[in-house]
């Protein structure tokens, strides 16, 4: 980390969007998706007792009051860098829980496996999980994975349409959540989608890990791989949880059951 350290800087750190709570409680990270901020958990912050829980969100890398640094490739190493440095710049309490929602989920198992002293227990909500090539899957799931990865492929290919699109979707469908894909957020979102998502290798990761971990997907998830869930589910520290009449999103329904997950894992 020594040389990454050196070619990104040691003076910035991420966006603290909010920190509540006292600092000797048990501390809960959030973080968010890709091209979205720490607005993704605001149906979250009326579910916590914050007499219980530190509660921290914040914006990624890229994304929100974040910084964008030039040169930055925005892969999990450089996006798990600016979460580590502004974990320790807060002096959170370990070992910490971690609730990430899609990309968020994607770096929290990402961050714990190069920090599982720090983590005490896992959340992923919504996590885009696709198997590499080289794991064991049926022709179905290969070609579902496939096909996500051509439409990614098609999104960072064509920056004009997918803002326009992006915009478009969130005028006609009135969302006020944070999600957005801009001139401003461009570059992150390009190379986090092709760093951090599609070149993921988060079941390998996730195998070797043996906290608690709680899966949440709504059964209307448009990103989700359902068989690749399944297999992370058949891990022995691993609680899948269904949401019915759910997307990808993080609306009430999933924050109550984001809530009861939190609460069951003490």
């Amino acid at each position: 980390m020594g040389l990454l350290s050196k070619i990104l800087g040691r003076n910035k750190l991420l966006h603290v969007a909010f920190d509540q709570g006292d600092k000797s409680l048990e501390t809960l990270v959030f973080l968010h998706g890709i091209a979205a901020t720490s607005r993704t958990w605001e149906n979250m912050r009326y579910q916590i007792d914050y007499t219980k829980y530190r509660v921290i969100a914040l914006d990624l890398l890229g994304f929100g009051k974040s910084p964008a640094p030039q040169g930055c490739n925005y892969t999990p190493e450089e996006h798990i860098h600016y979460i580590n440095l502004t974990l320790d710049h807060l002096k959170v309490k370990q070992p910490f829980s971690l609730i990430g929602h899609s990309m968020g989920s994607l770096l929290s198992v990402d961050y714990t496996t190069r920090y599982p002293d720090r983590v005490k227990q896992m959340i992923l909500v919504s996590p885009p999980i696709y198997l590499g090539d080289s794991l064991k899957q049926d022709s179905q799931t290969r070609m579902t994975t496939r096909f996500y990865k051509n439409v990614y492929d098609f999104f960072r290919s064509h920056s004009e349409f997918t803002i326009e699109g992006a915009k478009q979707v969130r005028s006609l469908l009135k969302l006020d959540d944070g999600i957005d894909v801009t001139d401003q957020n461009w570059r992150a979102f390009r190379l986090s989608l092709e760093n951090t998502i599609e070149h993921q290798k988060t079941y390998q990761e996730l195998v070797k890990i043996r906290i608690p971990i709680t899966i949440i997907i709504g059964d209307l998830d448009e990103f989700a791989v359902k068989p690749a869930i399944k297999m992370v589910a058949k891990l022995p520290n691993v609680q899948l949880k269904q949401v019915p009449i759910s997307d990808h999103i993080v609306s009430k329904r999933m924050a109550g059951v984001i809530k009861q997950a939190i609460l069951e894992q003490g």
